[in-house]
């Protein structure tokens, strides 16, 4: 979730006089900066996944979350559950550079926004925000059973797998009795 610190301008853009552009300092997840937008405007939502290595609060998944976007993977581990989640989600909904021009404004097919951030270790998956909660609701279902960590950086609050009991910073641990 983001909160408006200081609202420099909000009015009519010179640029485009049909939207509404706001100018201001805003607070997402603890991070500070300037932000420029236009209102009205069908932004992205988006949502990170990864492999619970270990169990971050909401806080250290947020920092996770902003190293991810600054392209630092170093704190997640690579999962064969990323590339299945991946399968299941894109057989479901392809990526939007996997359709054809004319899908692009289909978000029942398509509902992202841009292409997918992705490593052996993560997704981020940006969708349009009026199809937010049915992603977000798929989401949960796909990382659950695949056994993923989910993050909401607009409510800045993680999600592990049903189940997991784990308390804060306990590693999955294997059983004693697992062979495999």
């Amino acid at each position: 979730m983001y909160r408006v610190i200081d609202a420099s301008y909000w009015g009519k853009s010179p640029l485009c006089p049909d939207r509404d552009v706001g100018f201001g300092w805003i607070e997402l997840s603890g991070l500070v900066g300037y932000s420029v937008g236009l209102l009205g405007v069908d932004m992205s939502c988006d949502f990170a996944i990864w492999w619970p290595s270990r169990r971050l609060s909401d806080e250290e998944a947020g920092e996770l979350y902003a190293a991810l976007c600054e392209e630092d993977t170093s704190g997640v581990e690579p999962s064969e559950a990323i590339d299945a989640f991946y399968a299941e989600l894109t057989a479901k909904h392809p990526e939007i550079d996997d359709i054809s021009d004319d899908d692009v404004d289909n978000t029942d097919l398509c509902p992202w926004s841009i292409a997918f951030d992705r490593s052996s270790g993560h997704l981020i998956i940006p969708c349009v925000w009026s199809k937010a909660d049915y992603v977000e609701s798929l989401l949960h279902e796909l990382a659950n059973k695949h056994g993923l960590a989910i993050f909401d950086p607009q409510k800045g609050r993680i999600a592990y797998p049903a189940g997991d009991g784990r308390s804060p910073g306990e590693g999955r641990k294997k059983a004693w009795w697992r062979f495999w």
